[in-house]
This record gives C-alpha cells, structure tokens and sequence, in this order.
C-alpha cells in the first residue's frame, strides 16, 4: 500500500498539475503541499491543520480523503501542541505604613482642617460697616442699554478615528499570525468562544488565518466580511483605516 505521501504525488503527476496549480485550486501554500507529499508534518501548525490540507488536497486529486486522514491518524503519534497562556506579573505590595507616622499624620490632618473652618467661619461674618453718607447727586440722564449680543453656539466636530482596533471572535479553533505595524503580536490558536483583540496605529496585518469559516473580524467597531470557509486559509491580508466600513 503506497505511503499518504506517496499517494498524494502520484496522484498529483498522473493529472498533470504541478503543486503551484495545486496551490491556486485550493488556496494551500505549497511548502505546505510538499510537505504533505514528504510526509514532513512536523512543518504544518498542528495535527489539525494535517487533517484540514490532507482532507482538502485528496479531494482534489480524486483520492478517498477518508481513508488518507485516517491512516494519519493510525500513524501520527504527534501529540497536539498546546500554547499556554502568558502568566501575569504577580502586583507588587505596597509596603505597610508604620502606625505612629499613620496616627502623627492624622493628628496633622485633623490640625489642618480645624484652623481652615475656624478661617472660613470669620470670613464669612459680615464686617461693620458704617452707613454711607448720603449727598444730593445731580440729576444724570439715562444711558442708553447696549443691546444683548446673542451667543453663537459653536458647530459640533466629531472627532476623528486615531489607530485601529480589530476583534477576531471564534466560532470554531483557527490558526493565527498577526503583525501590527510591522511587528508580529501573535502566533497561536484562536479557540471556539473566544475574542481576541489587536491594536495598531496604522496597518494590521493577517500574516497567515487558518480554518476562516470559524472566525468573524469587527475593525473599529464595524463588521467586515467574511474571510472564506471551513478549512481555507488566507495570508499576507493587511487592514488599514481604508477598509473600515462607512
């Protein structure tokens, strides 16, 4: 019985196609395709990932996709890799206030705000004053009352958006590889009922999205469509402020 490998090449060569037509008919990258041929699955993400191409490839070619990912499974005892989450810091203590400088402290306080009400209260009694003297005032004529200059209320902006935010909500397990601005921020796993969020100032790049049926993408707050189905891949997708719905 010939070898997965072996099986997917002579299929493959009996059609006549080379692995970049392979390539175009089911959007694989093809060393991802050679290394399915060479049985290389150590280069792919995962088991998961195996059993998507290796189904989608062998369908392709006419071949009983079935049987091909089962005997993948008899053969491969290549545990599932498992991408553990980055612990968080353990916060700091803050260090204890010795008592006696707590109480000198609340002395002080208590010091402070009584002579501040006891200063408040004076000020606020009224001081005598002498009544004024009245005089006789010449008879001045009334001044005209300049006319009230209605207020002008100044037009609303609406501010502009700054930098980009993108929401990445799983319906089913994806593989990701995100760059922001250039740098890469994460390669991993989405899990089915998660969110996961990346923020850049100018251009989010999706490097590489597996599985694209299982994952919804909201850019600022607004819903794009769709990046294909169950068990495709996209790569090298780059988001700006251009592709934020209006």
């Amino acid at each position: 019985m010939a070898s997965i490998g072996n099986s997917l090449r002579e299929a493959r060569q009996r059609k006549g196609l080379s692995l970049a037509d392979v390539e175009e008919m089911t959007k694989i990258r093809t060393h991802y395709l050679k290394a399915l041929e060479d049985e290389s699955f150590e280069l792919l993400p995962g088991n998961t990932y195996v059993v998507g191409f290796l189904r989608t490839y062998a369908r392709t070619l006419g071949l009983d996709a079935q049987e091909l990912v089962q005997e993948f499974k008899a053969t491969s005892a290549k545990p599932e890799e498992v991408i553990k989450p980055v612990e968080p810091l353990t916060p700091q203590r803050r260090p204890a206030v010795p008592r006696g400088l707590l109480i000198t402290g609340l002395c002080i306080l208590a010091l402070i705000t009584l002579f501040g009400v006891d200063s408040v209260w004076k000020s606020a009694r009224p001081a005598q004053q002498k009544p004024p003297t009245t005089t006789p005032a010449a008879t001045q004529p009334e001044k005209p009352q300049p006319k009230p200059v209605p207020s002008v209320t100044p037009p609303t902006v609406t501010p502009q958006v700054s930098g980009l935010s993108l929401d990445l909500k799983f319906s089913a397990r994806c593989w990701l590889e995100i760059k922001a601005d250039g740098q890469q921020v994460f390669r991993g796993f989405g899990d089915a009922n998660t969110t996961k969020n990346f923020k850049a100032n100018n251009s989010i790049e999706l490097v590489s999205v597996g599985n694209t049926g299982g994952v919804s993408l909201v850019l600022n707050g607004k819903p794009l469509p769709p990046l294909g189905g169950p068990g495709q891949t996209v790569h090298n997708k780059i988001l700006t402020s251009k592709d934020i719905p209006q």
